[in-house]
């Protein structure tokens, strides 16, 4: 059964559109009622029961029917129905409609049954099929010792025919490696009855075998593998981590290329190896490091410029780049006895370039094992830089007189000027490593992180001031004005820079200011002389207000001369009183005095 297709699968009667084979739109059937039932479909009489319209009921005439959902695996799979042209005269009983259910319930778990035998015959035969294409190699010995099999692929490992074994015996055969690689093992899986698993290394030829012994009261089965690449890919990545490991220790660049240069030779095999950092000075990537080989057998190394050749090209693009063939390379430099090379970037601080006396000298895994050793270089000398730059900030920090301090991206001090512990009543031992919330109000903190967050999504502005609160040691609260500075970093947020203000003068006189203002008014609004208000613009002074009493002396609406020049203004007015009190602002300055 498809969204809108209906099959039948199996018929008896002589109805001719139900019979094996027959589709159906699902649409045009009385299934489709049937599906959508929590339980069986029951229809006696289908014209009184309003199916003489029913698509179904036009095409197909049947009276009555009874029928059920068939699932497999709780999918729907389709129906189970029997039907008629002629209406029933009685309804269906709960014993016809219980053997119904139970028909389609066995129904179902015979289609499940097929399935799953379908299923299981189809792993069976992917099975058989895998262990054809198995790369192990077996062979079995009975309980003297005596080899009874070998598949192609144990010939081909241990450099002997079928023909040659069969019938011998393991011990001699193969040497006196076989007894030292077989012999305890052989016996104690044989005396135990319990498998065996085991590494050890085949001498005649050179290679590792892992080995699986499984025993059994007639002899032995041993399947085998070559697992000389595996063994020698964890040396290398072993190797290669504890050249990381010295890597993150070094501090300087010579050093870092020194290792680089190292590990190259000891653990990649790589005799023809040339570190280049980048000088800003010379606008070059500059060799500061190289084997022995290269220096012996090489013409000097020279420098390249970014984007020229290939060096300049991987440092540039921060792709590797391999050549099969040396002189396949698009440049004029002399790269004698060197018949292939890798080009790798140190990300962006030099590049790693690695030569082969063979042609084609490097396979995928070279160029992997290489990018690993070239990537943790990069790491490490980007943490060197890091670790520098720390250490003139510590330096800063140290001699400053300005209270800064320096957060990680948890929030916690990792860096406090003397004078801003000291202010706050704490050493510099007591606040590092712990939260600044421990110095800040939770407001103060949350407002600075919402400032951090802004200031890394914006491209406007390296800082931010805020005021805050800051508290004391002893608890005390007091005014602040904090100006903010993501710590400097290309690719992750790794925590800020603060510089600390003490607002407390500042707030003082914030407060005096508002009183004097407050003072001003009062007498302006309440002195018994008229005063007027005047700001000086240039050569102009300019009336910025009067107060009530010039108001009612000269008769005047104070607001119809708010803006005017004084000097235009009818002299008469200024005659009708004497000797009038003016304030007036400094010249340049924004408030009045």
């Amino acid at each position: 059964m498809a969204s809108d297709e209906f099959e039948i699968v199996e018929a008896r009667g002589s109805h001719e559109q139900i019979q094996s084979g027959v589709r159906s739109p699902l649409s045009e059937t009385y299934c489709r009622r049937t599906i959508e039932e929590d339980g069986l479909l029951v229809v006696q009489d289908a014209k009184s029961e309003g199916w003489d319209s029913d698509p179904a009921y036009e095409r197909f005439d049947l009276s009555c029917y009874l029928g059920g959902k068939i699932t497999v695996d709780g999918d729907l799979y389709g129906t189970l129905c029997f039907a008629d042209h002629k209406e029933r005269d009685r309804s269906f009983s709960p014993a016809e409609q219980t053997l119904v259910e139970l028909i389609t319930e066995w129904v179902s778990h015979e289609l499940e049954r097929h399935e799953y035998e379908r299923e299981l015959e189809t792993t069976q035969k992917h099975l058989e099929n895998t262990l054809e294409r198995i790369d192990d190699a077996f062979f079995s010995v009975d309980a003297d010792g005596i080899f009874t099999y070998l598949n192609s692929r144990a010939e081909r490992l241990l450099g002997r025919s079928a023909e040659e074994l069969l019938g011998s015996s393991i011990w001699g055969e193969l040497g006196e490696a076989a007894d030292r690689l077989f012999f305890d093992e052989y016996h104690r899986a044989m005396e135990s009855q319990e498998p065996v698993t085991f590494e050890a290394e085949y001498e005649p030829h050179d290679v590792w075998f892992e080995v699986n012994v499984y025993p059994s009261k007639n002899g032995l089965s041993v399947f085998f593998r070559d697992v000389t690449e595996r063994r020698e890919r964890e040396r290398v990545l072993s190797e290669l981590l504890e050249t990381s490991r010295d890597l993150m220790q070094a501090s300087k660049r010579h050093e870092i290329a020194d290792i680089v240069v190292e590990a190259a030779e000891d653990v990649l095999g790589e005799k023809l190896t040339v570190v280049r950092m980048y000088d800003p000075n010379k606008e070059a990537l500059v060799p500061v490091a190289s084997t022995d080989t290269v220096d012996e057998q090489m013409e000097k190394r020279p420098l390249y410029e970014p984007g020229e050749g290939p060096v300049g090209r991987v440092f540039d693009r921060m792709e590797s780049e391999m050549y099969a063939k040396a002189a396949a390379i698009d440049d004029d430099r002399n790269r004698s006895p060197v018949q292939s090379m890798m080009y790798l970037p140190i990300d962006d601080h030099g590049t790693l370039s690695i030569g082969s006396l063979e042609p084609d000298g490097f396979d995928k895994t070279d160029q992997q094992y290489a990018e690993l050793l070239a990537t943790t270089a990069g790491a490490a000398l980007s943490r060197s830089e890091r670790q520098r730059d720390l250490r003139k900030y510590e330096a800063i920090l140290e001699t400053v007189q300005e209270m800064v301090y320096v957060l990680d991206k948890e929030g916690n001090f990792t860096l406090v000027s003397e004078p801003l512990a000291s202010w706050l009543g704490y050493s510099v031992n007591e606040l590092i490593g712990r939260s600044v919330s421990v110095v800040l109000s939770d407001e103060a903190v949350d407002k600075g992180q919402q400032l951090l967050e802004e200031l890394r999504s914006s491209s406007e502005g390296a800082s931010r001031k805020y005021e805050a609160e800051g508290i004391t040691k002893t608890g005390d609260r007091v005014p602040v004005e904090i100006e903010l500075t993501p710590f400097p970093e290309d690719s992750e947020f790794i925590g800020s820079v603060g510089a600390v203000r003490d607002l407390h003068d500042l707030v003082s006189t914030r407060e005096d200011v508002v009183e004097e203002r407050d003072r001003f008014s009062y007498l302006f609004e309440n002195i018994p002389d008229p005063i007027e208000e005047v700001e000086f613009d240039g050569d102009r002074s300019v009336i910025r207000d009067v107060n009530p009493t010039f108001e009612r002396i000269f008769n005047i609406d104070g607001e119809t001369l708010v803006g005017k020049s004084r000097e235009a203004l009818d002299k008469d007015v200024y005659r009708r009183y004497p000797g009038p009190t003016e304030t007036q602002s400094a010249e340049g300055a924004s408030d009045p005095i």
